[in-house]
């Protein structure tokens, strides 16, 4: 188990430093050559074709609840009523260090992140693991991985078992097992 969870920070660890180069690059903002809005003259973005469009352009295109990916605890437990499980541990090291709060509920789970003074709190991502949500555009657990890829588009980091997007405040997880999605995570970035 312990590995596991060892490997499952590793490819977290991975995904960041994906989405940290993709985002310094432009990531879903530039044009074939490379270049984003900001490095075009006005005369040439006005005869630049816009590339094809997928259905969803973040996770906030299939967030399934009331509250949004800002919301706190409060706000989570306010709708959905108290988690099955809470669970905490320390993260970060040097000055940069506070808990990560973990929240399960029957069909999704909650990370939180909370400073070591207590003063920031954000909602880091919501990992669903079965269709008894739905998601936004039709995207959802349990559905063929091709046709999950058909809504989002191209992925940016793409393996048998994982089909990942960055997006400029968001990233969205397919992971996927015998061709179907099996659970589906939905992170933003922090402030």
């Amino acid at each position: 188990m312990k590995h596991l969870r060892r490997d499952a920070l590793v490819r977290t660890l991975a995904l960041c430093a994906a989405a940290l180069a993709v985002g310094a690059c432009g990531g879903r903002g530039q044009d074939a050559a490379g270049k984003s809005g900001a490095d075009k003259g006005d005369a040439d973005l006005a005869s630049t074709a816009l590339p094809e469009l997928a259905v969803v352009g973040g996770a906030q295109d299939v967030w399934p609840f009331e509250f949004g990916l800002d919301a706190k605890r409060a706000g989570v437990e306010s709708i959905l009523g108290a988690p099955d499980d809470v669970s905490e541990r320390a993260a970060g090291t040097g000055s940069s260090t506070g808990r990560v709060i973990t929240w399960t509920y029957p069909d999704v789970t909650f990370t939180f992140f909370i400073d070591a003074h207590g003063r920031d709190e954000y909602l880091l991502s919501a990992a669903f693991t079965s269709p008894e949500i739905p998601l936004g555009n039709g995207l959802s657990v349990g559905m063929p991985a091709e046709a999950a890829r058909a809504l989002l588009g191209e992925p940016d980091v793409r393996d048998e078992s994982l089909s990942a997007y960055f997006y400029y405040t968001s990233t969205i997880e397919l992971h996927v097992t015998d061709g179907t999605v099996t659970r589906i995570v939905l992170a933003r970035a922090l402030p």
